[in-house]
C-alpha cells in the first residue's frame, strides 16, 4: 500500500503531462488590436442587420403586392368568364341594330328615288324597315341593362389589376433604383472582412485566400468612406506581408503610413 501511494503523484503527473500535450497550442498574436476596432466592428454588425431588414422588408412588400395582383388576376378572368355570355348577346343585338338601320338607309334610297308607280311600295318598305330599327334598339337597350351589373363589376376588377400591376411595377424600379440586395453584400462582405482581420490579429489560422480577400475588401470600404478606419487596419496586414515576403494585391501608400503610425497598432 505504501509503494501505491508513493506512485499517486506520478501517476497524476503523467495525466497533466499528457492533457498538456492534447491541449492546442496557444495563440500568438500577430499585432494589437485597437481600442476603437470593436466600435467599429459593431458598427459594422448594424450595418449589415439594417440592410438585411430594409431587404428582407422589401421583399415582404414585394409578396404583399405580388398577392393582392394574383387576387386581382383572379377576379378579372372570374368577371370575365361572368360577362362573357352578355357580352355575346351584346355583340349580336349591335350587330342586329346595324342591320335593320343599312337596311333602312337602302329602303329610305329606293324610297327618294322611286316613280310615282313604285312610291306606295316604297314607304311600306321604309316603315317596315323603321319598324324594325325600333325593335332591334329596343332589344339592345334590354340586353344593356341585363348586362351592367356584371360590366360594372368587371370595370371594378379592372382597375384593381391595373392598380396591382402598376403598385408591383413601382416597386420594383425603386427597389432596383435602391440597390438593397448589393448593399447588403457590401454589408456582409464588411463584417467578414473585419472578422478576418480579427482572427488574423489575434494570431488564428487564416489561409492567404481568405486575407487577400478581406484586404481588398478593406481597400474598398475606405475608398467609399475616407474618415474610416479600415485602411489602417489593410495597411497592418500589407507591412505584416511585406515582413513575411507574402504578395498581396493591394501595395500600401506612403500616405496611409502615415495615418496607421498615429493610430497605434503594433505589429
Amino acid at each position: 500500500m505504501a509503494c501505491d501511494r508513493a506512485d499517486i503523484p506520478a501517476v497524476v503527473q503523467r495525466r497533466q503531462l499528457a492533457q498538456q500535450d492534447r491541449q492546442p497550442p496557444r495563440l500568438q498574436p500577430r499585432c494589437q488590436v485597437p481600442d476603437w476596432f470593436h466600435d467599429l466592428r459593431a458598427d459594422a454588425a448594424i450595418d449589415y442587420r439594417v440592410a438585411r431588414d430594409v431587404l428582407d422588408d422589401s421583399m415582404a412588400t414585394r409578396a404583399r403586392l405580388a398577392a393582392t395582383f394574383e387576387v386581382a388576376w383572379r377576379r378579372i378572368a372570374e368577371a370575365n368568364t361572368r360577362c362573357a355570355p352578355f357580352d355575346t348577346e351584346l355583340d349580336a343585338a349591335h350587330d342586329a341594330v346595324k342591320h335593320t338601320e343599312a337596311a333602312q338607309r337602302a329602303a329610305q334610297q329606293r324610297l327618294d328615288q322611286s316613280g310615282l308607280r313604285g312610291r306606295r311600295q316604297a314607304r311600306t318598305d321604309l316603315a317596315t324597315a323603321n319598324d324594325a330599327v325600333t325593335g332591334t334598339r329596343r332589344m339592345l337597350a334590354v340586353t344593356r341593362e341585363q348586362a351592367r351589373e356584371p360590366h360594372a363589376q368587371r370595370n371594378i376588377a379592372r382597375a384593381q389589376i391595373e392598380t396591382a400591376r402598376d403598385a408591383l411595377r413601382t416597386h420594383d424600379i425603386l427597389a432596383t433604383w435602391q440597390y438593397f440586395p448589393e448593399h447588403l453584400s457590401a454589408a456582409e462582405a464588411s463584417v467578414d472582412a473585419l472578422n478576418t482581420w480579427h482572427d488574423w490579429a489575434t494570431g488564428k489560422p487564416v489561409t492567404q485566400e481568405t486575407l487577400v480577400e478581406a484586404v481588398a475588401t478593406l481597400h474598398e470600404i475606405a475608398a467609399h468612406e475616407p474618415d474610416n478606419s479600415t485602411q489602417q487596419l489593410a495597411n497592418v496586414i500589407h507591412q505584416w506581408a511585406e515582413q513575411h515576403g507574402m504578395e498581396l494585391t493591394w501595395p500600401v501608400t506612403q500616405q496611409h503610413r502615415s495615418i496607421e503610425s498615429s493610430v497605434g497598432i503594433d505589429l
